[in-house]
């Protein structure tokens, strides 16, 4: 049985990074993180700072190995105290650090976000690069700094560019639902399309509201969308959000796609590349 070891990789600036390997040489581990990078920020920071190795689990058994990561990766993950000795008033002064970067999404459950006030400072506009008082930005409870990335200013005229694209051309759609060319008419107009209309006829969003995202399977003979070949209605899984309540694919294609999923998360897993 193939053992696992768990490391961590610390720098001088106070990034840490947890990982899992089954090399027993850590530093071909190492230097497979700067050839084939699964985390940028990692791969960055050891082409160009110093870092400490540690294993801090050797010849793990691969049922508790990702029990041991998480256990590493929350002890790592303290949450930030932005706020005074009383616990009411916010301490400005006291710097906010970013998150520790991971390398696996389904670490993503595991970080601690702190919702913080807006910090009080001047800050760079991500769009005009320009360097602007706290006052000139919108609030966001969900970054770091309690403020958006883009400036009131460039953010108005984001909107206003939208709103202009958003215009609606009058013209025959192509509604993804039914597949009939419709006039511009038989659209919702939108804000967030060029076209300035959605993509579904409100015919077919009726229809879907009617059913309410239940729908009756329309028996026939289908053609996969994959391997082309016309099957009955008995041979797609169900789905009753779409209008046929089946899928695109039939079964076995569908089974074949869950298969080559599960081996590329075994591989990622394992760390082994291509």
């Amino acid at each position: 049985m193939t053992m696992w070891n768990v490391y961590r990789v610390s720098f001088q600036d106070g990034f840490q990074y947890v990982g899992i390997t089954k090399h027993s040489d850590i530093a071909e581990r190492i230097r497979r993180h700067i050839v084939r990078p699964v985390n940028s920020e990692l791969s960055r920071r050891l082409k160009s700072q110093p870092c400490d190795i540690e294993i801090v689990h050797r010849n793990v058994e691969p049922e508790r190995v990702y029990a041991l990561e998480r256990q590493e990766i929350a002890a790592l993950e303290k949450p930030i105290n932005i706020y005074g000795t009383n616990g009411r008033t916010p301490d400005f002064k006291q710097p906010v650090s970013k998150e520790t970067i991971h390398s696996r999404n389904r670490n993503r459950r595991y970080r601690k976000r702190n919702v913080v006030p807006p910090r009080k400072g001047k800050f760079r506009c991500s769009r005009c690069r320009t360097i602007k008082q706290w006052t000139e930005f919108h609030r966001d409870r969900s970054r770091f700094n309690g403020l958006n990335s883009r400036c009131k200013d460039c953010t108005r005229e984001v909107d206003r560019e939208r709103r202009r694209y958003a215009q609606t051309q009058p013209g025959d759609y192509d509604c993804r639902t039914c597949r009939k060319v419709l006039p511009h008419t038989a659209f919702r107009t939108s804000v967030y399309t060029k076209t300035g209309v959605v993509r579904t006829c409100m015919a077919c969003e009726q229809y879907a509201a009617k059913w309410a995202n239940n729908y009756p399977v329309q028996e026939g003979i289908y053609k996969c969308n994959r391997c082309g070949i016309e099957k009955p209605h008995t041979e797609y899984h169900l789905a009753r959000t779409l209008r046929r309540g089946i899928i695109g694919l039939c079964k076995t294609c569908k089974n074949e796609e869950h298969r080559q999923k599960r081996l590329a998360k075994i591989a990622a897993r394992s760390g082994v590349t291509e």
